[in-house]
């Protein structure tokens, strides 16, 4: 909760505001650039000292831009998207509210892993590694998870499978974006000069309820295993996909101005979400960097 509260909602704040986006826009970019800057400040320092730190830099940040963005008289907005989100987050977590680790690839290198740094506040390095397999895979997703479970004081293995499950939706908003934008109605001005679709109130709520359905069953599709493994296959995969959201098929046609060029700010924010999406995957796992 700390780590949501003091990172996650000021680094989204601050992206919404400077690039001016909604907040499922800019969450994906928030989760990727909390976990990587946690992660270099740990190389030097501990794990409490650098998710303070990181904590310290987004919450001034974002008030930096709260302020300037006040005296501009801008501001941000959520919507159906982040609302869905939250009601998917909350739901899984409560049913993997009591998942123990028994898989033997968690118990040799992905869950104990995360209970080494939890326990030693570092980053282990040689005979401090309790793992036993995969001495060599980088531990961005293990950094998530302990960020996750800061300042609690017992370690917690349903933690781990929710990290991953919230973790694994949210990846997936390009894709909910996709969906409520290809079933929204075209908009047309009525009589009475408002301005409406032309599709039928009670028809857009049935289609955008069967975008929300596909939204959740997707992972299901792909893979079952994020019920009973922290393996991060599926994890690598969606981090993948997001990426290519953002090279292939971002819209930018309503990025450009009359002459045919971009607009810089939406066009910086593309460059943003493919740059921290590919530090994530490269750090997801070893395989990561081939991608």
């Amino acid at each position: 909760m700390l780590f949501v509260i003091l990172s996650l909602l000021p680094l989204s704040v601050a992206g919404c505001l400077i690039f001016n986006k909604r907040v499922h826009e800019v969450l994906p970019v928030a989760v990727f650039v909390s976990a990587l800057g946690t992660y270099l400040l740990a190389l030097f320092s501990s794990l409490t000292v650098a998710f303070a730190v990181m904590c310290a830099l987004s919450v001034a940040i974002s008030l930096v831009i709260l302020v300037y963005s006040f005296k501009k008289r801008r501001g941000f907005e959520t919507e159906g998207r982040f609302l869905c989100l939250i009601i998917v987050c909350i739901a899984f977590c409560l049913l993997m509210s009591w998942r123990k680790v028994y898989f033997y690839d968690d118990l040799s290198y992905w869950a104990i892993y995360t209970k080494n740094i939890f326990a030693i506040d570092h980053l282990p390095t040689l005979f401090e590694n309790c793992s036993v397999d995969y001495k060599d895979y980088t531990p961005i997703i293990q950094i998530l998870q302990y960020l996750v479970m800061f300042g609690r004081r017992e370690f917690s293995e349903a933690s781990m499978f929710q990290t991953n499950v919230c973790l694994i939706y949210v990846l997936l908003l390009p894709l909910l974006s996709v969906a409520f934008a290809g079933f929204d109605g075209e908009e047309v001005i009525r009589r009475d000069g408002v301005v409406g679709s032309k599709r039928s109130d009670r028809k857009n709520v049935v289609i955008k309820a069967t975008a929300v359905v596909m939204y959740v069953i997707f992972p299901h599709i792909l893979t079952a295993q994020f019920y009973y493994r922290l393996g991060v296959d599926l994890l690598l995969a969606l981090t993948f996909g997001y990426i290519l959201y953002y090279v292939y098929l971002y819209d930018l046609d309503k990025l450009r101005l009359g002459d045919g060029s971009l607009v810089s700010k939406d066009e910086v924010f593309r460059i943003v979400c493919i740059a921290s999406g590919l530090a994530f995957l490269t750090l997801i796992k070893a395989s990561g960097a081939l991608l």
